[in-house]
């Protein structure tokens, strides 16, 4: 956690209008249904990045958002961006922590209704992002909340390694 800069890969990211018009369109869509239920819709977004999905929930009507990153630069540029944009602290909590030690209150001020995590690359199993949504399931999120992605498909290769045998034994 030492790094100071973002990864240049993640401007690739910060640049995807397509995946970014994709977010916007499923959290609005999961709003909208909080809202529709006479609900406020209290957003906790696990990897929040740069913090761009944090404010699309802003956008479309989020009562509050928890933004969580686990590196330091990302929460900086996230909160640096969200002031930059308007939003204010009763509005939006960033919090630098890794998504699994995060805790109710202290952290996350309410259950939330509406997880985010948009990490869909090798942060499934390298990242921890698995028991990251399972730590929030768990601790942090109602019991129907809506969580987005709601599903992801792993595909693996198995390998086969061969070693030296030791003294002749195989």
């Amino acid at each position: 956690q030492s790094d100071i800069r973002i990864p240049k890969r993640y401007f690739r990211v910060l640049h995807d209008e397509e995946r970014r018009l994709k977010y916007d369109a499923a959290i609005k869509r999961a709003i909208d249904k909080i809202h529709a239920e006479a609900k406020d819709a209290r957003v906790l977004n696990l990897g929040c990045g740069a913090g761009i999905n944090t404010m699309i929930a802003l956008k479309h009507g989020a009562h509050h958002v928890t933004a969580s990153e686990r590196w330091l630069y990302m929460a900086m540029a996230t909160k640096e961006n969200l002031l930059n944009n308007g939003y204010s602290d009763d509005q939006v909590k960033v919090i630098y922590k890794r998504p699994t030690d995060l805790s109710l209150l202290r952290d996350v001020p309410i259950s939330c209704n509406l997880c985010i995590c948009d990490v869909l690359d090798d942060g499934l199993l390298s990242s921890g992002m698995i028991p990251a949504v399972k730590h929030a399931l768990d601790q942090l999120l109602l019991p129907d909340a809506i969580v987005m992605p709601s599903s992801a498909t792993l595909y693996a290769q198995a390998v086969e390694i061969r070693t030296p045998s030791i003294d002749g034994l195989d």
